[in-house]
């Protein structure tokens, strides 16, 4: 009796332990973690309609101006502006916008707070995502939000992206990561499921370019025609 239950514990150790294994190595190659990163600022998170989230606000109803990297293409810095044209349309005014200048910073520079809205393309390693939004507070609330004062976004290119997607390709959408990052500039956190373009990830080759109802729905919790 003693022995049969060695034997069964010992059996059960087993299937723990190799259950574990299986976990951490799907877990760790899953290809769509690449994608897209949470802000590492991200302050308040309020679950909305069906679990979609709002991480902030900007005061009334803003004009936003970026400036974009020298070292990006014409090719994605049409993506970006059409991205943004996507979501002008849902807000109801050119809320997002880009301007003319070019810059040459790094990445690192965003860390500190100068009123600028700036696009980077650089690379930073594959352990962090393809894409990130990096957002600076007033430490003021709006609507009972934190108040966003200074947006900005990162291409991580140490990621394989394209602008245009060959099928079964092994890139990342540049147009689907700059409309997903778009979205976090103007307050949005993640839907809860595919195809919305707010999402939380990104698969090779998977395009995500139009606006969904968990989208559409989170712009309209933000209402920024509304002036609080």
């Amino acid at each position: 009796m003693f022995k049969k239950g060695m034997i069964v514990v010992f059996a059960l150790i087993l299937s723990i332990n190799f259950f574990a294994l299986y976990s951490l190595a799907h877990n760790r190659y899953e290809p769509e973690r690449a994608a897209y990163a949470e802000p590492s600022e991200q302050m308040s998170i309020m679950p909305m309609w069906g679990g979609m989230e709002v991480w902030g606000r900007w005061s009334g109803a803003p004009i936003i101006f970026f400036d974009a990297h020298s070292q990006i293409s014409q090719r994605s810095i049409d993506d970006f502006a059409e991205g943004m044209r996507r979501w002008n349309n849902q807000i109801g005014f050119s809320m997002l916008n880009l301007n003319g200048f070019r810059h040459s910073g790094l990445w690192e520079n965003s860390m500190t707070r100068d009123h600028r809205n700036r696009v980077y393309r650089q690379a930073i390693g594959i352990h962090n995502a393809g894409g990130i939004a990096r957002r600076h507070w007033s430490g003021n609330f709006v609507n009972g939000l934190h108040e966003i004062v200074e947006v900005d976004i990162l291409l991580n290119v140490s990621h394989p992206f394209a602008n245009n997607l060959p099928g079964s390709s092994t890139y990342f959408d540049v147009f689907t990561t700059f409309m997903h990052e778009l979205g976090h500039v103007i307050g949005l956190g993640h839907a809860p499921m595919r195809p919305n373009v707010m999402f939380e990830s990104l698969a090779p080759g998977e395009q995500r370019r139009t606006l969904q109802v968990h989208d559409r729905e989170g712009v309209s919790i933000l209402n920024y025609n509304r002036q609080w």
